[in-house]
């Protein structure tokens, strides 16, 4: 049996693909990976691994050629299975899926994409009747979907090594703020630095692809309480968060692409006990708040900032570490009933 993984992006930045490659390994099923290196630094030479590049700008074509590479695998090895790891895929493979592998796919859903679109919502609403299993990575995302069965992911993160977490009683001053992963909305990302601007008591770290492009923003202004690390190897991801007191993730809000995600994050700060900077009126306020993980930054509430001091330095981190346990426990158990469910619907296919 061979289940075939289609990826809208890089590798490194679809971490989840672990969630079914362990299951299928665990199978003992053969599988092949497709996926669009489009930060064109990402060449995996392992010989299941096929990777695609389009080095035009006009992205529309991009997925008319990436569509082309896809449905020539398809239509020349026989897969069981075909695990569909990013909303938009559905745009260019919604006919292969529903003609050709009905019941036969996993639809595995990351973001808000353009479900604004009645369109896509008909395509989308189709593609979930017809799927083997329908996955989501955030119970929020169940505002924009059509009814009906959904299992959760969570992009958890699991780390044994006790040394790597935060274990002290108390943050020392500068406390290093640290955005960790693809650096994005560069204006949201201003916002931040203008916030917290030359206030020695913070260091702000911006560490990943497009850091540097807020280099001139930054020598411009005169900011010097910002460090800027661009593209770093995965391997690293923990010794950053290791560099880092409070994790941010202030993407912004009001847009239903941000509203409903739960960030990788929020893992990361639960595993190594680091609070998490969250915007208002998101799930990650929601889920951030309710299992009392971090604090909610208005960056328009300039007073704001002195609230956030006073939670740090009453912080009962005794308590928090047991919130952050009691979260990624419960985490783990969704985890697994999604894992049960893979198990018993990867396994029909068998019989």
């Amino acid at each position: 049996m061979k289940a075939l993984l289609i990826c809208a992006d890089n590798i490194y930045l679809t971490p989840f693909i672990k969630t079914y490659s362990v299951i299928l390994d665990k199978l003992h099923w053969k599988y092949d990976i497709i996926y669009w290196d489009k930060n064109n630094n990402e060449i995996i030479n392992n010989s299941n691994y096929y990777r695609f590049e389009h080095s035009g700008k006009n992205k529309i074509f991009g997925y008319f050629k990436y569509r082309k590479f896809i449905k020539k695998k398809l239509n020349n090895i026989n897969y069981n299975l075909v695990i569909v790891l990013n909303s938009v895929l559905i745009w260019i493979l919604f006919y292969e899926l529903v003609s050709n592998f009905r019941k036969r796919f996993i639809y595995d859903i990351r973001d808000y994409s353009y479900e604004g679109y009645w369109i896509f919502r008909f395509i989308q609403n189709y593609v979930i009747k017809n799927s083997l299993l329908n996955v989501i990575s955030s119970e929020g995302y169940k505002n924009f979907l059509p009814d009906s069965k959904y299992y959760i992911s969570h992009n958890s993160i699991e780390i044994k090594d006790n040394s790597s977490k935060d274990m002290r009683e108390k943050i020392s001053f500068p406390i290093r703020l640290s955005f960790i992963g693809l650096i994005r909305f560069m204006n949201m990302n201003k916002k931040i630095i203008d916030y917290f601007k030359n206030d020695e008591r913070f260091l702000i770290q911006f560490i990943g692809t497009n850091a540097e492009n807020l280099k001139e923003y930054v020598n411009r202004n005169n900011i010097k309480n910002v460090r800027l690390i661009d593209t770093f190897n995965p391997s690293e991801t923990l010794k950053y968060y290791c560099q880092t007191d409070v994790i941010l993730n202030l993407y912004g809000n009001n847009t239903p692409l941000l509203d409903f995600a739960l960030s990788n994050k929020l893992y990361y700060a639960a595993n190594l006990y680091k609070p998490i900077l969250v915007c208002p009126d998101t799930y990650m306020d929601r889920v951030v708040s309710r299992n009392k993980l971090g604090f909610t930054l208005d960056l328009d509430n300039v007073e704001q900032k002195e609230e956030f001091i006073k939670y740090l330095k009453y912080l009962d981190r005794a308590e928090f570490i047991r919130n952050c346990e009691s979260f990624s426990n419960k985490v783990r158990e969704e985890n697994a009933v999604l894992e049960r469910a893979l198990i018993e619907k990867i396994t029909e296919l068998t019989e």
